[in-house]
Formats: structure tokens, C-alpha cells, sequence
């Protein structure tokens, strides 16, 4: 009964990297219909999440990193406490 629980939890696992994907690709496509700051920066979150799973194979972390990377120019160019796009004050290299 335990090695069912172990799989169920290694499949809900999974299933949340995947998530993390799917809702930056949805974030993505609906900052296309209306570009919003709050959606960029929710583009921004979810690829940082997945960047950062070390579950995740090296080539999705790489290019879901380079991507978080790219998109905080749409993340903070807007706001007022982030007047350029590098990020500063947020810990973040351009």
C-alpha cells in the first residue's frame, strides 16, 4: 500500500511541474490578448518556478530561465519602484 502512496505522490509531483509550465504558457498568451504588468510578472513567477525544480530536466530550467530572464523587461518597465528593466532590488540579474 506505501509503494502505491510513493507513486501517487511522484505522479502529483510531476503533475505540478507540469502545471507550473502550463500556466506560464497560459500567462504568456494572455498578456499576447492584453499586456498587463501583473500578468507579465505571473509570466516571470512560473517560469522562475520551473527554472528553479531541479526535477526538471536541464534544457527546460535553461530555457525557462533565459525566458524569466527576458520577460522581466515586461515585468517592471511599468512600475514605479523599478524604473529600468534590469531587475535591481529584486535580486535579479538581467
Amino acid at each position: 500500500m506505501s509503494v502505491q502512496r510513493g507513486s501517487e505522490a511522484a505522479g502529483l509531483c510531476e503533475a505540478a511541474r507540469f502545471s507550473a509550465l502550463a500556466a506560464a504558457l497560459f500567462a504568456m498568451t494572455r498578456y499576447a490578448e492584453s499586456p498587463q504588468l501583473a500578468v507579465a510578472q505571473m509570466v516571470v513567477c512560473h517560469l522562475d518556478c520551473v527554472a528553479e525544480d531541479e526535477r526538471c530536466d536541464v534544457l527546460t530550467r535553461e530555457v525557462c530561465a533565459a525566458l524569466a530572464r527576458r520577460w522581466m523587461g515586461h515585468a517592471v518597465a511599468d512600475c514605479p519602484a523599478f524604473p529600468d528593466a534590469s531587475g535591481a532590488g529584486r535580486g535579479m540579474a538581467p
